[in-house]
């Protein structure tokens, strides 16, 4: 029988904390504050996880700069894949490679289906992404 996600156990743990933070916030606030509970909930699940982490980005072998993913989990599963927005230095890095190969990306699991969340996925599936995309039923 195959498995219902890519590494199950991790993946539902990560589900299991969106939705116990979302039963006890609600919808509303700052993108900061479910990020920071998230961190925390994956934490109390004894997940590694980064956030903001700074990745390098490189272009033939030379350093052009950096991207910060929302959250990595594991070092496996990236956690939201959106667009930034805003001024237009911060829309500018849309456009900036994405600093791993789409090819590599194991797994992306989407909280939900706003662009500064999900708006980057089209990119990676062009660029090679080939992994699975896990989200909400509201979000499908």
């Amino acid at each position: 029988m195959d498995k219902e996600f890519l590494y199950e156990d991790i993946t539902k743990k990560i589900i299991k904390c969106f939705y116990k933070i979302y039963d006890e916030l609600g919808s509303g606030f700052l993108e900061s504050v479910y990020e920071k509970a998230l961190m925390i909930e994956l934490k109390d699940m004894g997940l590694k996880a980064d956030n903001q982490k700074s990745l390098d980005v490189y272009y033939k072998n030379q350093l052009v700069g950096e991207f910060k993913s929302d959250i990595i989990a594991e070092d496996k599963i990236i956690i939201d894949c959106g667009l930034f927005q805003g001024d237009r230095r911060g829309r500018i890095r849309n456009w900036e490679k994405f600093p791993l190969d789409p090819r590599s990306i194991d797994a992306i699991v989407l909280t939900h289906a706003h662009i500064d969340h999900s708006g980057y996925i089209p990119v990676l599936v062009k660029n090679g992404f080939k992994g699975k995309i896990y989200c909400s039923k509201a979000t499908y």
